[in-house]
């Protein structure tokens, strides 16, 4: 049964409010900073804050304002950290904030992109972004669900995990019936972290979606796991039944032998059968460290 997939707006409004407590911390303490640092910038950055916030403290503004905030104050505080990559999450995650206040109808920009982007952000200031805010970049994903499905991994296709030109890692993996299986993460590698530590072969239980389009066509990927999506490393039975079998194999061996043992002594005359029974009672099976046991004692 597929899950129910909030509305954008609603997704959107609950990563600002997610976003807003690290955030909040990350801005005061790099306030703080560069007052320290340039005490003769003290009077501005208050009263920039003063005028954003209008009589709130930092760690009483809103995201919006906060965003705002920091785009105003850019080249005096956060121009090393989280630098000009910050910069660009800043910017984007400010406009389309906006656009939402406004009711504006931003077709360019998804929920889902607004959860990566806030993450992003979080990331590039060495914040840790909110379990909450990671699980909600999975509700945010328009792929559609296609339930839990379990699959065999027999195999890497791209010779292991690969890193993109965007810093997503992926592990591309051959299942059994030769369907190919992409698992991601960018902020969280838990899933593939869990696939690489059992090692192939192994079986995984996982909710998944069908792939892009552009990937299904161009690589061949049957399913998806997205970041954070449920994915859980089942034990897999095949060795058990490798060893099983194996042992069933050294059982069938020791009863053929001991058919055909006497197979041989019902060929044997009663003389040469006496002497091999005498012969045999001077070895013990299994054996056993006593030599005398073994090979008789010394007459």
């Amino acid at each position: 049964m597929r899950s129910t997939r909030p509305p954008d707006a609603e997704i959107v409004d609950r990563a600002l409010r997610l976003m807003r407590e690290p955030l909040a911390g990350f801005v005061q303490e790099m306030m703080a900073a560069a007052v320290k640092e340039k005490p003769a910038d003290e009077s501005k950055l208050e009263n920039d804050v003063a005028q954003i916030g209008r009589g709130k403290q930092i760690a009483e503004l809103d995201t919006r304002s906060l965003l705002r905030l920091m785009e105003r104050v850019w080249s005096l505080v956060f121009r090393d950290k989280p630098g000009k990559l910050g910069r660009s999450y800043a910017g984007e995650l400010h406009t389309f904030s906006n656009a939402r206040s406004h009711q504006e109808d931003r077709k360019t920009f998804g929920a889902e992109r607004f959860v990566d982007t806030a993450l992003r952000l979080l990331v590039e200031c060495d914040v840790a972004p909110p379990d909450d805010l990671r699980d909600l970049r999975r509700v945010a994903s328009p792929q559609a669900r296609n339930g839990t499905k379990t699959f065999r991994l027999i195999g890497f296709d791209e010779g292991g995990e690969m890193i993109g030109p965007t810093g997503n890692h992926r592990l591309v993996c051959n299942a059994e019936g030769g369907e190919k299986i992409a698992i991601w993460g960018l902020h969280s590698r838990s899933n593939i972290e869990a696939v690489l530590k059992a090692g192939l072969p192994c079986r995984i239980k996982c909710e998944c979606c069908d792939p892009k389009l552009e990937w299904k066509q161009k690589y061949g990927h049957a399913h998806w796991v997205p970041e954070n999506w449920p994915l859980q490393v089942l034990k897999d039975s095949e060795k058990e039944k490798l060893d099983d079998s194996h042992a069933r194999g050294l059982s069938t061996g020791a009863s053929s032998m001991v058919d055909s043992c006497r197979r041989v002594g019902r060929g044997l005359c009663r003389h040469q059968r006496r002497r091999a029974s005498s012969s045999c009672r001077r070895v013990s099976w299994p054996p056993t460290p006593n030599a005398d046991v073994l090979f008789g004692s010394p007459k």
